[in-house]
């Protein structure tokens, strides 16, 4: 009986990483709802703005899951982590991740240096934008002059230059699909906030 009472324990806190999370289809490209707030802006990288989880994490792929690949990091490594915590991998190219990927799904994007890895997404008019570390979010590549992103498999990834190449992600790992009913709750670097559904208010049909 011992058992069987423990197991069900852990089944519903298991749940409840799934519960009440904002509809995620195809994210719209109002920037202002994270460079707005300087807590918000702080304390949410690169993986919570592909994801579309603003709590405050700083959130790492498979830390939620207890699958964590720590440095030098790999694309296998990053993505598996990413795999735990309900990402899906949807291919190499574009079109193909786009032929995987549901209409009630978002698609994101991760590159890779070496040293340090970053994720994009997919915005509603089907231009991509990312967020690295505590700056603010940008739909801008690392070109000169920058330029929009329309395939991160293409894009120019190179955001430290000659001073921090640890920032030049010249290693393209692929395309994940973000499925609202497969995410788990954000785990990283600071203590999450409760999820609710009104960060920015109620998102019945779109992600923020």
């Amino acid at each position: 009986m011992g058992d069987i009472r423990r197991w069900t324990v852990l089944a519903v806190a298991a749940a409840t990483l799934f519960l009440t999370l904002p509809a995620y289809t195809t994210a719209p490209n109002d920037l202002s709802r994270w460079n707005g707030d300087d807590n918000r802006r702080l304390c949410n990288n690169c993986y919570n703005y592909a994801v579309n989880q603003p709590n405050g994490s700083l959130g790492q792929p498979g830390w939620a899951s207890g699958i964590y690949n720590d440095t030098p990091y790999t694309c296998g490594g990053v993505l598996a982590g990413a795999e735990g915590d309900g990402l899906a991998f949807a291919g190499q190219t574009l079109d193909e991740a786009r032929d995987r990927c549901s209409e009630d799904c978002c698609l994101v994007a991760l590159v890779n240096s070496g040293y340090d890895f970053h994720w994009y997404r997919e915005d509603a008019d089907g231009t991509w934008s990312h967020k690295s570390g505590s700056f603010p979010a940008s739909n801008l590549d690392g070109a000169s002059p920058p330029q929009p992103i329309t395939d991160p498999a293409t894009a120019n990834h190179n955001y430290g230059g000659a001073s921090d190449p640890r920032r030049n992600y010249d290693i393209f790992c692929g395309f994940m699909c973000v499925c609202r009913d497969r995410m788990l709750i954000l785990q990283g670097r600071k203590v999450p906030k409760p999820i609710t559904q009104t960060w920015y208010g109620d998102c019945p049909t779109d992600c923020v």
